[in-house]
């Protein structure tokens, strides 16, 4: 006579998977996880666990290939996407360096006074030659005149509506 054998629930895997030929599991990161119907805002959905476990995967290299592709097109995206608006990918701020403002010169009233006098007369004067002209600020030898030689605040302000027919 044979022996009997009982099966004594120690972890057989019919008492696992109860009667299922794959249990799917309850991971929190299994999208075919079960779910509690009865609190749907305590566990994630299943689009969450997807788009979570998106975020996580490699690249396939078909997919791969397609991104390069469309990198490639990059130079030319104003020809495909006129409407589009490239924002600009630059710094929004400029760092402040010394390099920026070495080189800034101040001067008062009276040097300023002087430097519009004699480069005035050099300027005017076919025997004199004014080097480094580039290297001068020249306009301002004409910043604080207008057109009638008068003061900038003495000048008499044109009324547009008189002027118009």
């Amino acid at each position: 006579m044979a022996k009997q054998t009982r099966n004594r629930g120690l972890g057989g895997a019919k008492s696992r998977a109860q009667g299922k030929a794959f249990n799917p599991g309850n991971a929190s990161t299994n999208p075919d996880r079960k779910t509690a119907s009865n609190s749907p805002g305590f566990m994630r959905s299943k689009n969450t666990i997807k788009r979570l476990n998106m975020y996580n995967q490699k690249l396939k290299k078909a997919d791969l290939n397609k991104v390069r592709y469309w990198e490639s097109l990059l130079p030319y995206r104003n020809f495909f996407y006129p409407q589009r608006k490239i924002q600009p990918t630059g710094p929004a701020r400029i760092a402040p360096d010394r390099r920026w403002f070495g080189n800034t010169r101040v001067l008062s009233q009276q040097k300023l006074q002087k430097f519009r006098e004699e480069i005035g007369q050099s300027v005017n004067d076919p025997f004199q030659v004014v080097l480094k002209s580039s290297k001068l600020p020249m306009s301002l030898l004409t910043e604080g005149q207008n057109e009638s030689d008068q003061p900038r605040g003495k000048v008499a302000r044109k009324n547009l509506l008189a002027v118009e027919p």
